[in-house]
C-alpha cells in the first residue's frame, strides 16, 4: 500500500500536486457554496479565483521579462489559490482590486525578496498581510469549516506524505491540540464568575452544569 502510494505520487511534481489539491479544494468549496451547505456566494468565488489566477499569471509574466527570469506558471497558479482560501472571496470592484493588489504584491517578492533563487517570505501570505494592513482586502479563513475538514485533511496528509514531513504535522496537531486544550480549560476556570447571579453572588443563574 505504502509503496503504491509512493509510486503513484512520485508520477507527478511537487507543484502539480499542489495545483491538484488546490483545485479539488475549490471545485469543492463552489459546489458547498451552491447547495448552502457553506456560506459563501458561489460566484464570488468563482470570479476571485479568475481574478486571482489572472493577476498571478500577468504579474509573473511581465516580472519575468523585467527580470530576465523564466516565469513560473505552476508556481504563481499555486500562489494565487493560496489567496483564494485567506482572501475574502469577492465580486464587489473595490473587493476585487484588493485580491489583484495581493496578486501582484505575491508575484513581487518572489523576485524582490529572494535570496539565490528563493523565497525569503511565503509570497502568499505576504500578499494577504499587505493588502489585508492597508485595506485592500479582507482577511478569512473561510475554509476552515467544517464540511470542507475531510478534504484539506486529505490534502494536507499527501503533501506531508509527499514531502516526508509527517513527524512536522503530527507535531502541529499535537501542539495545537494542547493549544486548544488549555484555551477550553481555561475558559472554564473562569466561567462560574461570568454566570453569577449579581442579587446572588455565591450561586449561579444558569441550570447546574451549564454556563
Amino acid at each position: 500500500m505504502i509503496a503504491r502510494l509512493d509510486a503513484l505520487l512520485g508520477r507527478v511534481t511537487m507543484y502539480l500536486l499542489m495545483i491538484g489539491i488546490l483545485g479539488v479544494l475549490t471545485a469543492l468549496a463552489l459546489v458547498l457554496a451552491l447547495t448552502g451547505v457553506i456560506s459563501i456566494d458561489p460566484l464570488a468565488i468563482l470570479v476571485s479565483t479568475v481574478v486571482l489566477v489572472a493577476t498571478s499569471w500577468i504579474a509573473n509574466q511581465v516580472l519575468g521579462i523585467a527580470f530576465r527570469s523564466r516565469p513560473l506558471t505552476e508556481s504563481g497558479i499555486i500562489t494565487a489559490l493560496l489567496l483564494l482560501f485567506v482572501l475574502e472571496p469577492t465580486r464587489e470592484p473595490a473587493g476585487l482590486l484588493g485580491l489583484v493588489a495581493a496578486a501582484a504584491i505575491a508575484a513581487a517578492s518572489k523576485y524582490l525578496i529572494a535570496w539565490r533563487g528563493r523565497h525569503l517570505v511565503n509570497p502568499a501570505a505576504l500578499g494577504a498581510l499587505v493588502a489585508g494592513v492597508s485595506g485592500l482586502a479582507f482577511s478569512s479563513w473561510w475554509v476552515g469549516t467544517a464540511a470542507m475538514l475531510p478534504a484539506v485533511a486529505l490534502g494536507a496528509l499527501l503533501i506531508l506524505w509527499r514531502t516526508r514531513r509527517l513527524g512536522m504535522g503530527v507535531l502541529f496537531l499535537a501542539v495545537g491540540a494542547a493549544v486548544q486544550i488549555a484555551v477550553v480549560l481555561g475558559a472554564g476556570a473562569t466561567c462560574p464568575r461570568r454566570c453569577r447571579s449579581p442579587s446572588s453572588p455565591a450561586r449561579s443563574s444558569s441550570p447546574p452544569g451549564t454556563c
